[in-house]
């Protein structure tokens, strides 16, 4: 696995990455020649319309896919995920990157507690010593983000922004520094919406990094870092 040094700050930089998907004769460029870089504390807000390859760049981060002809460079933690394997990849993005959706995918039948410990689990730390440390590490979480007296609760029990919050405790199982969220106010309410930034922007205090792709136009006001995809090409402004 290759390793790039860079300076202790840079979370991820992505450099002349396109991505191209191909149907028969067809074939349609979602992004091209992409430039961008994020930072430890960023709060980072994507936007763009409906189709515009706001999740195909997001994918590209997180090492889900690869870019045209394995061309560019994806750096997360110094890593260069390009030219790397699908496994590879993952493992790279299990240790530094905490994914939350629109739909955040908690399992019915489980607890908030147990829902936000399960990556450890399926990552192999189900040893008595690593399920009381993954609890003890769930709780802290649960505490963060408010749900601290709703661990032993189902997702059922749950609001639409509570059920979020969930998804973000367990995104950060494990001490991930970078959170990649696809339109994670997608299905909620205006207030609940200001929350889950609220929440975001409070993870950034703590020097990591937020990338949220949204249509929502208030998680402009909370960014430190804009970029827009239109047809195709990546602009980036950075703010305070």
């Amino acid at each position: 696995m290759m390793t790039t040094q860079t300076d202790g700050d840079l979370v991820c930089a992505v450099a002349g990455v396109t991505k191209t998907y191909r149907s028969g004769a067809e074939q349609l460029t979602v992004v091209r020649d992409v430039e961008c870089e994020l930072r430890r504390g960023d709060f980072a807000v994507l936007q763009g319309p409906s189709g515009s390859g706001k999740t195909t760049l997001l994918h590209l981060i997180a090492g889900i896919i690869t870019p045209d002809d394995l061309a560019g460079s994806i750096q997360l933690e110094g890593v260069e995920l390009v030219g790397l394997s699908e496994n590879q990849r993952r493992k790279v993005r299990l240790e530094h990157c905490g994914l939350v959706f629109q739909n955040p995918m908690l399992i019915q039948e489980l607890t908030v507690e147990e829902n936000v410990v399960l990556p450890t689990v399926t990552q192999g730390g189900s040893g008595r010593a690593a399920l009381r440390q993954a609890k003890r590490e769930a709780g802290a979480l649960l505490e963060a983000v408010g749900l601290g007296d709703l661990a032993q609760r189902f997702p059922a029990q749950l609001s639409g922004g509570q059920k979020t919050r969930v998804a973000v405790a367990r995104a950060l199982m494990g001490d991930k520094r970078f959170v990649i969220a696809d339109e994670p106010t997608g299905s909620l309410d205006a207030k609940t919406s200001r929350e889950i930034f609220d929440l975001f922007l409070q993870l950034t205090t703590a020097q990591r990094t937020v990338l949220v792709a949204t249509h929502d136009h208030r998680a402009a006001d909370y960014a430190t870092v804009w970029l827009t995809v239109d047809e195709g090409r990546v602009s980036v402004e950075r703010g305070r």
